[in-house]
C-alpha cells in the first residue's frame, strides 16, 4: 500500500512539474526583433513610384537587406521570403515569393547580416507589361521549407512578418506624388507610405 501511495505522490509532482515548467517557460524570442512588419528600410526601390511613361525612369531596382538581429533566421530555424502581392482588381492575390537565399543575385554566395542585396531589376519594357496599381511587398520568415503564402507556416506566428513596403506603378498622374519626384508625399522612412498613414495604423483596433 505504501509503495502505491508513492507511486501516485511521485506521478502526481511529475505532471504539476511538468506543467509549471510549460506555463512559465519563456516565449520564443521575436524573430524580427520588433513589432511585425513595422520594420524600415529593409525594403528599398530607387523609386516608390514609377510611371509608365518611363520618362526619366529607365528602370525600378529592389534591394533587400537582413539585419543581425534576425536570430531565427541567422541561427538556421527559419528560412527568410520576398514576397510580393499583385493587385489583381476584384479577383483573389495569388502572393509571389521567392526564398531569399534563392534569388539570382544571392544563390551563388551566402548571406551577410545587414549586407544589402539586389532583388530585382526590371525594365520600363517589363515594366509596362504589368498591370498599373500597388505592388505590396513584404520580408517574411517561415519554418523551415515553409510556405509564406501559408499563415500556419509563419515563424512564430504574426512575428514572421518582418517588413513591409508599397511600389506603385502608375500609368498618369497621382495625387500622392504632388512635386513628381517619385516617391510618395510625407514618405520619410522609405517605405512607400505616407508616415501619417504609418502613424496612423499604430494602435488602431
Amino acid at each position: 500500500m505504501f509503495l502505491i501511495k508513492a507511486f501516485k505522490l511521485f506521478v502526481l509532482l511529475t505532471v504539476c512539474i511538468g506543467f509549471s515548467s510549460a506555463l512559465y517557460a519563456s516565449p520564443p524570442e521575436h524573430a524580427n526583433g520588433g513589432k511585425p512588419g513595422h520594420r524600415s528600410g529593409l525594403i528599398k526601390a530607387n523609386k516608390h513610384i514609377f510611371y509608365q511613361d518611363c520618362e526619366g525612369q529607365e528602370t525600378l531596382e529592389i534591394s533587400f537587406k537582413l539585419p543581425h538581429d534576425l536570430k531565427a533566421f541567422w541561427e538556421g530555424n527559419a528560412d527568410a521570403h520576398l514576397v510580393v502581392a499583385i493587385p489583381n482588381g476584384d479577383e483573389p492575390i495569388t502572393p509571389l515569393a521567392w526564398n531569399m537565399e534563392m534569388l539570382p543575385s544571392t544563390e551563388d554566395s551566402e548571406l551577410e547580416p545587414d549586407e544589402e542585396y539586389t532583388a530585382f531589376v526590371l525594365s520600363c519594357t517589363v515594366l509596362n507589361s504589368l498591370a498599373p496599381g500597388d505592388y505590396h511587398f513584404a520580408i517574411i520568415l517561415t519554418v523551415p521549407d515553409g510556405n509564406p503564402a501559408d499563415l500556419a507556416d509563419w515563424y512564430n506566428a504574426f512575428d514572421g512578418l518582418v517588413a513591409t513596403a508599397r511600389i506603385r506603378l502608375s500609368d498618369g498622374a497621382t495625387e500622392d506624388d504632388q512635386d513628381g519626384d517619385g516617391e510618395f508625399d510625407d514618405d520619410e522612412d522609405g517605405d512607400g507610405f505616407e508616415d501619417e498613414e504609418d502613424s496612423s495604423s499604430v494602435g488602431s483596433s
